[in-house]
């Protein structure tokens, strides 16, 4: 008898799959870069702790997971959206973290105000929590408000200038 039948008929066995032989442990956490935890957080709703992400809407409403996440409404390209009146801003373009050159082609965009862009760590994680844009407006109420770690926000941040649309 083959190695790998022993295998899989240990595995049926003890109740896995065949399938189960021929995948690779998991990584630990640990293991995973920021952006790839930033990643997770942003499209699936889920912190760098493996807890699911929390936010509260305008109305006092609170979401969690994938509800929560930033995908819901940025999309998974980051691009924002737009249905009838509300504008759900971009997260990928150039400028939107200081240091990063604001490459003035979306800068005149209509979804990218001048004042938006630019986000220090400090301004990003008040959008995040207060709801207040880098300029010191309020953002869209539509905009949840995280409860967010230090870590996750790093986290996020770290996909996002991973992502970020090329000048």
């Amino acid at each position: 008898m083959s190695c790998r039948r022993l295998v899989w008929g240990l595995l049926l066995l003890l109740g896995g799959t065949p399938a189960a032989a021929d995948e690779p442990p998991a990584a630990p956490a640990a293991a995973v870069g920021p952006a790839a935890l930033g990643k997770r957080l942003y499209r699936e709703g889920q912190l760098v702790s493996g807890q699911p992400l929390a936010a509260t809407l305008a109305s006092g409403v609170r979401i969690e997971g994938r509800a929560a996440a930033c995908a819901t409404c940025h999309r998974n390209s980051g691009l924002g959206a737009a249905e009838g009146a509300n504008v759900i801003r971009p997260l990928t373009v150039p400028g939107f973290f200081a240091g990063q050159e604001n490459n003035r082609r979306y800068a005149r965009r209509p979804w990218v105000l001048r004042g938006e862009l630019n986000y220090t760590d400090a301004t990003f994680e008040r959008a995040l929590r207060e709801g207040v844009s880098a300029d010191g407006r309020p953002l869209d109420p539509l905009m949840p408000r995280y409860a967010l770690a230090r870590i996750d926000i790093e986290a996020l941040r770290a996909y996002l200038t991973q992502v970020a649309l090329q000048p």
